[in-house]
């Protein structure tokens, strides 16, 4: 789940995570306990400041929960190869109002924009590698015979 609709800065609860358990307790799907699992308690703690957070349990789908944030890493790689310069000093941010093309509903980017948004996810996953490979060898031992 990469979730885009609020950055962690704003939505320190991961409204769209906490939404899909609700969800899915709903409609009686298997979905990991985030909400009321002591389990998950220093995951959802550490969300703000995580890149990636993974939430495993026996019976549900591993669930890797990456929110679109500023990144400092990203914004470091930006300050040596950006083209344009605000993006070189300030680096990127998706929650600042000059980068309001990044809202949902928006699905006309320029180049530049689509380079920028796409080059921070690309980040986030490259920083994640471990969490995904811990979530795939996961998924291999819980479909192992």
């Amino acid at each position: 789940m990469c979730d885009s609709q609020k950055s962690p800065s704003t939505d320190l609860q991961a409204e769209h995570l906490l939404g899909s358990d609700e969800e899915a307790r709903h409609l009686r799907l298997p979905f990991p306990n985030v909400t009321r699992s002591s389990l998950h308690k220093e995951t959802l703690g550490n969300m703000a400041t995580d890149v990636a957070s993974i939430f495993i349990e026996p019976g549900a789908p591993i669930i890797i929960y990456i929110p679109c944030k500023k990144n400092s890493q990203y914004d470091a790689w930006l300050a040596q190869n950006a083209q344009n310069e605000n993006l070189k000093k300030n680096g990127f941010d998706p929650d600042i109002a000059v980068t309001q093309y990044t809202t949902t509903v928006n699905f006309n980017y320029t180049p530049e924009e689509f380079d920028v948004l796409s080059g921070l996810a690309e980040s986030i996953f490259i920083q994640s590698k471990d969490t995904i490979k811990q979530a795939i060898k996961e998924a291999i031992i819980k479909k192992a015979p």
